[in-house]
């Protein structure tokens, strides 16, 4: 349940962004689909807090930074980063970090 006022509604947004980046900074794994789950809790589409908008947005572009270097890092060790379940499983993360984004309102 996701709080209605502004001011719990902000708490809020503030509480799941620190979890989620000490979550990411401590190398806890916490994959995109869980994050997924978890973020339309913080209702970003209203969030007008322009210094919560940027770590929002340093968040998602770390994580997206993270789901491309272990790409890149299964290539480089000759895995196989073409199984269709991989494929899969990946754009399926690509998708959903994309969904996040497109949640933070930048023209407004």
């Amino acid at each position: 349940h996701a709080p209605e006022s502004d001011e719990a509604l902000h708490l809020a947004r503030r509480v799941l962004l620190r979890g989620l980046v000490r979550r990411q900074t401590a190398g806890v794994e916490s994959g995109v689909q869980e994050t997924s789950q978890l973020w339309p809790l913080g209702r970003w589409q209203s969030c007008r807090d322009t210094a919560l908008i940027s770590e929002a947005l340093r968040f998602l572009s770390a994580s997206w930074r993270v789901l491309h270097s272990a790409k890149a890092s299964a290539h480089t060790a000759g895995q196989s980063a073409w199984n269709n379940d991989v494929v899969a499983a990946r754009l399926a993360d690509e998708e959903a970090l994309f969904h996040m984004f497109g949640d933070i309102e930048l023209w407004r």
